[in-house]
């Protein structure tokens, strides 16, 4: 057999591009098609007449379903062997594809056509397509190097787990490899200078008939796929996306930045961000809409298009923005963050009346009305952002014993919630977890004194209020983390800075040279579980396990005692 061409995928997307791409192929002799696309996509009866096998690729698991496609194609042996498949596939079923075929075909006798028309995808080929070109080019040589190690090694560097977005477009430096980006043809699709072209005047002698046929000439052109701006299915906005998919106190961060942005732009903002997030989002006076980014609906999609076509589309939440040096606010706002000022950067957030009132019932019930509060909100989430619970015992009977009332806030309901908050033992603390949603949370604060914390949603969502701020941070410095108000970033506010000896470690983690030269070990892009088990200390969280209760009981009653500390609520 000269050739087998096999066209794969389990959910059918880009179906119908690769069944244009098998139709347009002549029916050769010496070659085969095996076709293991859902049946729903195809009138299978039809395929035989093409030289064409139908394999089913919902028949069994993924495992299954590769290993058969395996043994078939190893036994036909073709001398060449062409594979069709979804490029967002790449991790898992690709990967595990050619770990069984790498060894007999390679790169000689293999050809993959790879396809995308998805968002995610887009938003790859944007976050790639901004890095710098230098780290770019020495990302894709050390990813290039694991991905083929991955293909032949028993113990593979990459994996479905560890996979970087940037490994779906380094095939091409493996074997003969096309991407089908349905976004280039979007782009050509509602090209706005071409559409200028469609409409240009002719000279005025031109007799109409002249007239007609230029214009049905261009149609005639390649590229040409509309010939009136009417014809589009919905009309562009003009409004400036953004898109943060992130935490919580990342999104109340971003919040600041679009208020800032507010004061250079009049175009309305509409935030793409999680569902469970929008009623934050929309309780900021500067957010004019918010979009739920796991379930983007096609006019929005059309829209993003344009947007990133006209450059009013920018994607927040970036590692890049993470290690950038900058305060995460100043992150987001990249070279704008020069020309605004501190006290734009400030979040508004707005609540309700029953918010405050649901907050006066508890004070009221706990008798805290008139007294010193601390809020604590012993959070065990992201392993290194996480102080042991024995140390938030210990703190908690110590500030009691100094006369304030503590009162335990958070939330058990979150990714972690297979993991406990604080175990109320001490009959003296006061639990507000569970509690409260998040606006009546903000209006908690506005009525308590001291909030202790570690790097996490509660202190951005703190930028809102006044309340005073003790924040303990690990991976990254709290001068990156503590929000603007007042016009001063940390204002009311103590950072408490843990580390070792490569502090801020997170800087590390898109640095190639550190994992060869220190960890000793190929380089992988961090994803979100990689950024919150990351450690490249010897004792693993050891900045964490050795601060102490009484350290930071020491550090806070330094900073109570300081002109830094403003009390609030006032005396």
């Amino acid at each position: 057999m000269k050739k087998l061409t096999l066209y794969y995928g389990r959910q059918g997307n880009n179906a119908l591009t690769k069944l244009v791409h098998y139709l347009r192929q002549p029916v050769r002799e010496d070659s085969v098609t095996l076709m293991a696309l859902p049946e729903n996509t195809l009138h299978v009866k039809q395929l035989a007449t093409r030289n064409t096998l139908w394999f089913n690729p919902l028949g069994g698991s993924m495992e299954e379903i590769i290993t058969q496609l395996c043994m078939v194609i190893n036994a036909a042996n073709p001398l060449r062997l062409e594979i069709h498949i979804d490029l967002l596939a790449s991790k898992d079923d690709l990967l595990l594809l050619l770990k069984q075929l790498w060894s007999r075909f390679g790169r000689q006798r293999l050809q993959l056509c790879l396809y995308d028309d998805s968002v995610p995808g887009i938003d790859e080929r944007i976050a790639i397509a901004h890095l710098p070109k230098d780290k770019l080019r020495q990302a894709e040589n050390v990813y290039t190097q694991a991905l083929e190690q991955s293909l032949t090694a028993e113990n593979p560097i990459v994996s479905a787990q560890n996979w970087n977005p940037l490994l779906n477009y380094l095939w091409h430096r493996l074997c003969p490899a096309s991407y089908h980006l349905t976004d280039e043809n979007l782009l050509r699709f509602y090209d706005i200078p071409f559409f200028n072209r469609l409409l240009k005047l002719t000279p005025r002698a031109t007799p109409l008939t002249a007239e007609q046929q230029q214009t049905l000439q261009q149609l005639a052109a390649p590229q040409a796929f509309v010939n009136s701006p009417s014809l589009l299915p919905y009309t562009p906005s003009n409004a400036q996306f953004i898109k943060l998919h992130a935490s919580m106190g990342d999104l109340v961060f971003g919040l600041g930045a679009i208020k800032a942005l507010w004061q250079q732009q009049t175009q309305p903002r509409v935030l793409i961000t999680s569902k469970a997030y929008h009623p934050l989002a929309l309780a900021n006076p500067y957010v004019d809409e918010v979009w739920d980014v796991d379930s983007v609906t096609t006019e929005q999609y059309f829209q993003l298009r344009f947007a990133q076509e006209q450059q009013r589309y920018q994607i927040w939440g970036k590692w890049e923005h993470f290690i950038s040096g900058l305060h995460m606010t100043d992150a987001f706002l990249g070279k704008a963050a020069q020309r605004v000022s501190a006290e734009d950067k400030t979040v508004e957030l707005e609540t309700s009346q029953r918010d405050s009132q649901t907050v006066d019932d508890f004070m009221a019930e706990h008798q805290l009305d008139g007294q010193r509060v601390v809020l604590l909100h012993p959070n065990i989430g992201a392993p290194n952002r996480t102080w042991p619970a024995s140390q938030w015992r210990d703190i908690a009977h110590m500030m009691l014993e100094d006369g304030w009332q503590v009162v335990v806030i958070g939330s058990s309901h979150n990714k972690y919630a297979y993991k406990q908050m604080l175990a109320l033992d001490n009959p003296q603390l006061v639990s507000a977890v569970d509690r409260f949603s998040v606006f009546e949370t903000l209006e908690l604060m506005k009525r308590c004194n001291l909030l202790i914390a570690t790097d996490s949603g509660p202190i951005a969502l703190a930028s809102a209020t006044d309340i005073a701020i003790c924040g303990i941070y690990s991976i990254l410095p709290g001068e990156r983390r503590l929000p603007y108000r007042h016009g001063v970033a940390g204002w009311n506010a103590l950072a408490i800075n843990l580390g070792c000896q490569y502090s801020p470690c997170a800087d590390l983690m898109l640095e190639p040279a550190f994992y060869q030269d220190v960890l000793k070990q190929p380089y992988v892009r961090p994803t979100g579980a990689s950024f919150a088990d990351w450690c490249p200390n010897a004792e693993q969280y050891g900045c964490l396990k050795h601060y102490s209760a009484q350290q930071l009981f020491a550090d806070v009653k330094r900073f109570v005692a300081s002109k830094d500390f403003i009390p609030h609520p006032p005396a």
